[in-house]
């Protein structure tokens, strides 16, 4: 967004100025939605197996089942931080094993839990059921086999009776057990997509889960780099947008050099010898780079790392870098 904004600026051919806002708090707060966003995989596995206690499904249950969720009062019950809470819903319902919904309407469902046969008999001793029973095989069909939705308002004009006084009804059957009754929701759910196993590990993708930890990383590594760099910020974000080999553009605050840092000999070949010593085991991105130096040096590094460039000793292709020639 950055990016597209501070290209509109000078569309016009006149002179603008793009400005960033940043200080170290920002840093500190990229770093901690990372470790938020990825929490261990032993925390996940165990908001898994809370969320079976929770919702008191035994093992090999939960099937297709939804549930109503509170989240702060499931991570108040479990001792879980909600922000990692979340994330670790998250990362299961991306592992395809729960859907997490925010409030949606869910219409009321029944099933009828009892054979024709033993409806019968039911309704010989229970009379008073009768209308209400057999208009809702009227006018709903398949309520022996599977859930059907149902509308109380429709069923209740149909009856002549008011709302509640059926709800109440439908209460009562589920409590005899002739029917499951679901009223309607309006809160946020949990709907579980495979059935509770008892874990020992995550049934997931775990391939997948360690990609899109390293790409977050990446992304928010980049935002940190570009905010604190000591190469020229058009040619940094074009690299970044794996377009290599672009030309300062002279105008940035880095390239006119009044946030360029200074850096002796001394230490620039100390910095160039670590590089070389980081890129001859393989193909590195910058972030895998400087995380190979503390972070105080990281303006002296990124220094070091465009002369480098410039001079033809390392290469940046696709977001990597590579030794040129020693």
């Amino acid at each position: 967004a950055y990016f597209q904004e501070a290209g509109r600026a000078g569309r016009d051919g006149k002179k603008a100025y793009a400005v960033l806002l940043y200080n170290r708090e920002d840093k500190k707060r990229l770093e901690m939605s990372y470790e938020t966003s990825f929490p261990p995989l032993k925390e996940v596995l165990r908001v898994y197996r809370a969320l079976g206690s929770y919702f008191q499904l035994a093992i090999g249950g939960g099937l297709g089942r939804n549930f109503n969720f509170d989240l702060i009062n499931f991570s108040k019950t479990y001792q879980f931080h909600p922000l990692r809470a979340f994330s670790c819903l998250k990362i299961l319902e991306q592992s395809n094993l729960i859907v997490m919904t925010d409030a949606i309407y869910i219409p009321s469902q029944l099933k009828l839990l009892i054979s024709k046969e033993q409806l019968y008999d039911y309704l010989l001793k229970n009379p008073q059921m009768e209308l209400i029973l057999k208009s809702i095989l009227r006018n709903y069909q398949g309520a022996f086999r599977h859930f059907i939705k149902i509308k109380e308002g429709q069923l209740a004009a149909f009856l002549k009776m008011p709302k509640e006084k059926l709800i109440k009804t439908l209460k009562k059957l589920a409590h005899a057990k002739v029917l499951t009754y679901i009223p309607q929701k309006n809160e946020p759910q949990i709907i579980f997509t495979k059935a509770r196993y008892d874990a020992t590990e995550l049934d997931m993708d775990y391939q997948l889960y360690n990609f899109r930890k390293e790409k977050y990383k990446e992304r928010y590594q980049a935002a940190i780099s570009y905010a604190e760099t000591a190469i020229c910020r058009s040619r940094l974000l074009l690299g970044y947008f794996s377009q290599t080999n672009a030309p300062k553009c002279g105008v940035c605050d880095v390239c006119t050099g009044r946030t360029k840092p200074q850096i002796d000999l001394q230490k620039f070949e100390q910095y160039k010898e670590r590089l070389y010593d980081l890129l001859n085991e393989k193909e590195l991105t910058l972030g895998e780079l400087m995380s190979g130096f503390t972070p105080q040096k990281e303006g002296e590094i990124l220094l070091a790392i465009e002369y480098l460039i410039d001079e033809g000793f390392i290469t940046k292709i696709d977001r990597k870098y590579t030794i040129t020639k020693h």
